[in-house]
Formats: C-alpha cells, sequence, structure tokens
C-alpha cells in the first residue's frame, strides 16, 4: 500500500491526508523534505531554526487538513516556508540587506502570491526606513510625509540646504535601489 502512495502526486496524496491518512502523509514529507529544507537552509542558514519552520509548516498540515483547501500542494508548503522564514527575520531584527538577500529566492519561484508581495513590499520598506540615521530619517520624514521643502527642512534643522539635498539624495537612491530589485523579483519585470 506505502508503494502505490509513492506513485501519486502530491495533490493525490493531499487528498488522501485529508481523509486522515498518516502512511500518505509521511509520503508527502519525504517527498517535499528536502527541498524546502533547501529553500529555508540557503536563506537562514541555521539548522535548528530551519527544522523549528520545516516541524511547524508540517505539523499545521496536518493539523488542519480537514479545513484546508489546497490545489497546489508544493506551492502551498513553499510559500509556507518563505512566510515562517520571513516570520525569522522579523523576529530577529534582519537588516534590509537579509530581506533584500532572501527575496531572491522568490524570483524563480512559480508560487510567490500577491498577498506575500504587498506585504512584503511593505514591511522591506519599513525596515529600510526604521533603518536609516536618525538625521536621514527626520530629513526624509519632513520631506515626503510632512511635505515640506528642502529650504524649510534647512531652517528647521539649521542644516545647508545642500546636506538636506544630499541626504534626500541619499535616501532616495538607495530606496529606488531596493525598490527596482524587488520590483524585478516580485513582479518580473
Amino acid at each position: 500500500m506505502a508503494t502505490l502512495r509513492s506513485q501519486l502526486s502530491l495533490d493525490e496524496l493531499y487528498s488522501i491526508i485529508k481523509e486522515g491518512d498518516r502512511y500518505a502523509f509521511d509520503v508527502v514529507y519525504d517527498k517535499t523534505w528536502d527541498r524546502l529544507y533547501s529553500v529555508a537552509y540557503n536563506r537562514l542558514r541555521e539548522e535548528e531554526a530551519v527544522k523549528d519552520i520545516l516541524h511547524e509548516i508540517y505539523l499545521d498540515l496536518w493539523v488542519k487538513r480537514g479545513i484546508r483547501n489546497i490545489d497546489n500542494l508544493m506551492g502551498y508548503l513553499t510559500n509556507s516556508v518563505k512566510k515562517k522564514v520571513i516570520d525569522y527575520f522579523r523576529k530577529n531584527i534582519y537588516t534590509v540587506a537579509a530581506i533584500d538577500d532572501f527575496a531572491e529566492i522568490i524570483a524563480g519561484s512559480e508560487y510567490a502570491d500577491a498577498k506575500l508581495r504587498d506585504d512584503e513590499l511593505e514591511h522591506v520598506f519599513r525596515i529600510w526606513y526604521d533603518n536609516m540615521p536618525k538625521k536621514r530619517k527626520e530629513i526624509f520624514r519632513f520631506r515626503y510625509e510632512d511635505n515640506y521643502t528642502t529650504q524649510q527642512i534647512s531652517d528647521l534643522l539649521k542644516v545647508s540646504r545642500k546636506t538636506v539635498q544630499n541626504q534626500l539624495l541619499n535616501s532616495k537612491g538607495e530606496f529606488q535601489s531596493i525598490l527596482k530589485k524587488i520590483f524585478t523579483i516580485f513582479l518580473g519585470f
């Protein structure tokens, strides 16, 4: 019986898992573990964290088997790994560079979904903004959130207008670079 299950597709196996078949679950686990481990480990490089992430995903798959309708099991599992890795980044306060690097694994993914892209673009902006030097962040906020002119910012902060312009150029260039890479990766431009 187990040999027959190993010949089924992942989606066929999931249909059987939904009925509570533990052997089908074991086959899915065996067929997907290496790939999912590789996706997570290539980003984290922390074996224990990767194992914890995969454990959570497989446990969730089993526990919620009766309520989840999954049409593409490998896509679902891959997205779950990506989301868990991003959550791990968030919890461990990774830099924009780490998230930017992680985006590269999504580049070739046929499974990236719009919700993940939207949430992560917003999250990348927030991390980038939060990690800016204090003065640059203040100038950026005055210009792009409060709509002050460079002269108004210069007068308010008692710095030269050229300093304000340089800080804005630096932040704008850095963020444009990040956006360009992300849009290329996430949207396929």
